[in-house]
């Protein structure tokens, strides 16, 4: 089950998820909270898909490689299950494909190394989990 991060149940916002992103939680959470969205967490792959299978999620945030299942096989099969969903994917410090193929795969975006804030909200629309 996912973990929420920072929610006020009287505020119905949509929610970002970070899907094993333990490394880059911090800056990861603080973009999205600044965004708008209410963040939550899960550790694996399986989770995530249940978690955007329901419907509250509106951006996941994975890294490329998870276990059992790579981040751009997790973006199309979260693509098949929620067409409209943001999907931004996370290199990790030695494996970073193209853009193009992580387009390709299903996702909006593929931040880059090293994580700075400004990369980070660049992929996200102000106030877009309002």
């Amino acid at each position: 089950m996912a973990t929420e991060v920072g929610h006020s149940p009287e505020i119905p916002r949509a929610v970002g998820l970070l899907v094993d992103l333990e490394g880059d939680r911090a800056i990861l959470s603080e973009s999205l909270a600044r965004a708008g969205y209410r963040v939550a967490r899960c550790g694996t792959a399986l989770e995530a898909l249940r978690q955007v299978e329901q419907g509250e999620v509106r951006l996941m945030m994975a890294p490329l490689l998870l276990a059992h299942i790579t981040g751009m096989e997790l973006a199309g099969l979260a693509r098949r299950l929620c067409p409209s969903l943001t999907i931004v994917l996370v290199p990790g410090d030695r494996h970073h494909p193209s853009v193009e193929s992580a387009l390709a795969a299903g996702a909006n975006a593929l931040l880059s190394r090293p994580l700075r804030m400004e990369t980070v909200s660049s992929c996200l629309s102000p106030n877009a989990g309002s």
